[in-house]
């Protein structure tokens, strides 16, 4: 009977704390979901949203103005307010035609 008791306990207290691996394996799941959940808790903050869209539309900007020196004609940038979209009108063929898109 007392070997029966001296296995238990070494069985018992061999084990101890957290290994490497587990660690890791937490760390990579807390990861993978505060990249899921950072992302949706941004779009609640109206000036996130506001520079967001800011950036959108100086890089669309950024994009007429590179295609307009690239190309030779004139490009521009429209909105639509109802739509809430905007996009980037050239012309077309600026010898023939020039001024319109």
């Amino acid at each position: 009977m007392l070997t029966n008791q001296r296995r238990g306990n070494v069985n018992s207290q061999g084990r101890g704390g957290v290994t490497l691996l587990e660690l890791v394996l937490v760390m990579i799941v807390l990861f993978v979901l505060a990249g899921v959940a950072a992302p949706r808790f941004s779009d609640f903050f109206p000036s996130l949203q506001v520079r967001k869209t800011a950036d959108r539309i100086l890089a669309w900007a950024r994009k007429a103005r590179c295609d307009a020196a690239l190309t030779g004609s004139c490009h521009r940038l429209v909105f639509d307010p109802e739509g809430r979209r905007y996009w980037i009108e050239y012309e077309p063929r600026p010898l023939r035609e020039p001024g319109t898109f």
